[in-house]
């Protein structure tokens, strides 16, 4: 096995794994959106129909995708693997101007985050205040006239009652800046990914399959040269 060789084996075990995470955002979100009851785990998202929509296309995405490219790698096939990185290159642009409009719309984006947040239930609702400490999305008082442990969720309450009083869009924000250097070392992680994938398929799509080529019968090769009078 050459170098090509071991690219297309390393490009066909990259998108099968990309095909898979496709596949289980697909079951996933679908779940969610039909089944009566969920695990503990999963209630986070029950009450976000947003959510469950943007996993099942993300993971339909990654679905053709990988498709295309575990196709092209194993089939050797130049269309499919040519497919397969424009449909890389379309990607990275769009998450390039994903992450230039929530850098450069921030409250707009704040706007989304705060319709999500909306249309969570109640049990989700409490389930993230607690987990991150905090209260309501932009401001505990957001819901009610005055803050009091009386007016407010259990939810919004720590051990000793007192109410929590950051907001929890606030605390998802410090969370994100607190980890930075993880998010942007996974996230530049997946991005090189991406352009090597997009090379190395735009190069193996470059390489022809070799056509065996069948020897002429000999009465054509005598007929074509004069053999026959």
């Amino acid at each position: 096995m050459g170098l090509a060789g071991c690219f297309r084996v390393l490009l066909f075990i990259e998108n099968f794994i990309f095909w898979l995470i496709g596949v289980a955002l697909i079951i996933v979100g679908s779940y969610i959106l039909v089944a009566p009851n969920l695990p503990a785990f999963l209630r986070i998202l029950e009450g976000s129909q947003v959510i469950c929509y943007v996993a099942i296309g993300l993971g339909a995405c990654l679905f053709i995708i990988g498709f295309f490219g575990c196709c092209g790698a194993f089939k050797k096939n130049s269309c499919l693997l040519k497919t397969y990185a424009g449909l890389l290159i379309v990607l990275v642009l769009l998450e390039i101007a994903a992450a230039i409009l929530i850098w450069q719309l921030e409250e707009q984006f704040i706007s989304v985050l705060a319709m999500g947040w909306n249309s969570l239930d109640e049990p989700s609702v409490n389930i993230l205040q607690q987990q991150f400490a905090c209260c309501g999305f932009s401001s505990p008082g957001e819901n009610v006239t005055t803050v009091s442990p009386d007016t407010t969720p259990d939810s919004c309450l720590d051990a000793s009652g007192a109410v929590f009083e950051t907001g929890c869009y606030d605390k998802l924000k410090l969370a994100i800046l607190d980890n930075i250097v993880i998010s942007a070392s996974v996230a530049g992680g997946v991005a090189l990914l991406q352009i090597i994938s997009i090379i190395v398929s735009c190069l193996l799509g470059r390489e022809e399959k070799q056509v065996t080529v069948r020897p002429a019968p000999a009465g054509r090769q005598a007929w074509g040269t004069g053999g026959y009078a």
